[in-house]
């Protein structure tokens, strides 16, 4: 993945026997994968199946409102189908709504803690040995249905759990629209 700062290359080892290559297809085992990878798969599923460079800084600008810089992504190539691109998104909303994610995208009476906005996500969880570290990591796009942001987090706690990806997750989509709508309405004034 070209990305301005070097990241560490994802791995996927496909075993030939069934049960372990559906561990693997699962995200259980043979598996690594960097933070800015899963942004960029999330990215790609937000865009029908097409997978653009990423950025760090999307823009630059002076303190007179000058753009000194803008970010622009080109297409890296086409990863599935807008069919199976729309197959997944529908998976991932389930993820946020009724799956492994719910609790930081609804609160427990089923509400939406980012409302009118359906976010589409994928958690996971991994332990490593030697010393203990659980991993648990989240990507998605919001909203689904019409993207603008992307995101991937990845939290490493100790043998005591304290936070989940999707929360970190869910913290940074709430956050972005939060800064999104407080734009708006300065552009309004």
């Amino acid at each position: 993945i070209p990305f301005e700062l070097p990241i560490e290359l994802s791995r996927a080892e496909i075993p030939e026997e069934r049960v372990a290559r559906a561990r693997t297809a699962a995200g259980f085992w043979n598996t690594h994968i960097s933070p800015v990878h899963a942004a960029v798969m999330a990215q790609a599923i937000a865009q029908d199946g097409a997978m653009l460079t990423p950025y760090l800084v999307a823009r630059v600008m002076s303190h007179e409102g000058e753009t000194l810089h803008e970010a622009t992504s080109t297409v890296m190539g086409r990863v599935c189908s807008a069919e199976t691109a729309d197959r997944v998104t529908e998976m991932m909303v389930t993820t946020t709504t009724i799956g492994t994610a719910r609790s930081s995208f609804h609160d427990r009476q089923g509400r939406a803690r980012i409302p009118g906005i359906d976010v589409a996500g994928k958690t996971g969880t991994l332990h490593g040995r030697s010393p203990f570290r659980a991993y648990d990591w989240f990507m998605g796009f919001a909203p689904a249905e019409a993207p603008e942001i992307a995101v991937s987090g990845l939290v490493i706690n100790d043998p005591e759990w304290r936070i989940k990806g999707h929360f970190v997750g869910a913290e940074l989509i709430r956050q972005w629209f939060r800064l999104q709508r407080q734009r708006a309405q300065s552009t309004e004034e």
